[in-house]
């Protein structure tokens, strides 16, 4: 089995620094099977493991941006999955193979949420995709008026393909109390409140969301420490 991290990706302030941490950290090592592609509008980062697209650095881009960056992905990488990450996600590389092992082998699975009245989406914030059904997916009709998510969700669902949950996903929020409010995206949704990133049980997910609204400086140092966990 392979699997494709896909991560959106900028040079623009603050998403540069979490490029950089992202390879600092949980992308410093490889592990047999795993692929990792950041993928760039204009004026981005040429690195071996990169690709830089020529579309402006904007909201509105990032549909077509993602939608060329899998038509690339089916051209140039070997991969019988594809994760979409973005650049607040910490992924434990190790724990993907637990997880991806059970997947079927047509699949797109995530967080799927309701989108107003009119139907459902998957959630952006991170989402696996097999090669088959990403073949499908860059040929259905895109609406690029609509948020990245929502857009390839809805070319998805044209397509007959259903949206799945499922997704493990650990989100990180810290609170005004310097304490840290800990959302576990499985079956159900649980909360709990911890002191210190140290207290973070590892060895279940995946997939972890680092992103700190009021402070995305504060992203980096969470990946850092999160780091230090899965190398205890």
């Amino acid at each position: 089995m392979k699997i494709l991290i896909l991560v959106l990706s900028s040079a623009n302030a603050p998403y540069k620094q979490l490029f950089e941490v992202s390879q600092q950290t949980w992308d410093s090592y490889n592990v047999p099977g795993i692929e990792t592609i950041y993928y760039f509008g204009k004026n981005g980062i040429y690195q071996n493991n990169s690709i830089v697209i020529d579309l402006k650095e904007n909201y509105t881009n990032i549909a077509l941006k993602t939608k060329t960056a899998l038509e690339w992905c089916l051209e140039n990488c070997e991969f019988d999955y594809v994760f979409r990450a973005n650049a607040s996600s910490f992924v434990y590389k190790e724990n993907m193979f637990k997880h991806y092992e059970q997947l079927p082998k047509s699949v797109f699975q995530g967080l799927v949420a309701p989108y107003y009245d009119i139907g459902k989406f998957m959630w952006g914030v991170g989402y696996t995709i097999s090669r088959d059904y990403v073949e499908t997916i860059v040929n259905a009709e895109w609406d690029y008026s609509l948020m990245d998510d929502v857009s390839i969700s809805f070319a998805a669902q044209s397509a007959g393909i259903e949206l799945t949950g499922g997704h493990k996903l650990l989100t990180i929020d810290e609170t005004n109390t310097g304490k840290y409010q800990i959302l576990n995206y499985g079956i159900q949704v649980e909360n709990k409140i911890i002191a210190d990133i140290s207290e973070i049980d590892m060895s279940e997910h995946f997939h972890y969301r680092v992103k700190q609204d009021l402070n995305r400086h504060k992203d980096v140092d969470i990946m850092k420490r999160l780091f230090v966990n899965i190398k205890k």
